[in-house]
């Protein structure tokens, strides 16, 4: 193991991307041979930046309720997710 991170073998990175993105095909899933953890969370998973009080004037703005209970601003819904036990 070097200072970049876990090592991952050719069959646990297939099987990791089978159940991120859908595919286990690694040139299907990933759009260049070399990509950034930025690149991989928005362009792969579609993660996109998130600002809670951006969103929360969002909410308000459309009268959604505030993030925490549950809001519906510009067409997306957003849940709290309860934390498992322990964390």
């Amino acid at each position: 193991m070097n200072d970049c991170g876990e090592y991952l073998g050719i069959e646990e990175l297939q099987n990791a991307l089978g159940y991120l993105v859908g595919t286990k095909l690694i040139k299907e899933a990933l759009p260049q041979p070399m990509i950034s953890a930025e690149m991989f969370a928005s362009d792969v998973l579609g993660f996109e930046e998130y600002e809670e009080e951006v969103e929360e004037q969002e909410a308000e703005n459309v009268g959604g309720s505030k993030i925490g209970e549950r809001s519906v601003a510009r067409g997306r819904t957003n849940e709290v997710i309860p934390e498992e036990p322990g964390y």
